[in-house]
C-alpha cells in the first residue's frame, strides 16, 4: 500500500485471497472457464485505509464470494 500511495502506480495482482483482494483493490475481476474469460467485475468504492471488520468490507467480500460460488456451480453442471 505504501508503494502504491507514494508513487501513484498502477498495480496488477493475482490472488485467490478474497480478503486481500477487497483490502487492496479498486477493481476486482473474476475469471472463469477454459479458456478463461471475465465472469464478473467489481469496482470497490470503500475509503482507505480499509478495515476487515467494517460491515461494508464484509458486504464486498460476500459479493465476490457469491460470484465464485456461482462459478463453482456452473462447473459442476
Amino acid at each position: 500500500m505504501q508503494l502504491w500511495a507514494n508513487r501513484s502506480l498502477t498495480l496488477f495482482f493475482v490472488t485467490h485471497d478474497i480478503d486481500e483482494a477487497v483490502l487492496l483493490a479498486d477493481h476486482i475481476i473474476v475469471i472463469k472457464g477454459r479458456p478463461g474469460h471475465i465472469s464478473q467485475q467489481f469496482w470497490i468504492d470503500l475509503p482507505r485505509p480499509r478495515v476487515r471488520q467494517d460491515p461494508e468490507f464484509q458486504i464486498w467480500k460476500e459479493r465476490v464470494l457469491d460470484a465464485l460460488a456461482d462459478q463453482k456451480l456452473e462447473a459442476r453442471s
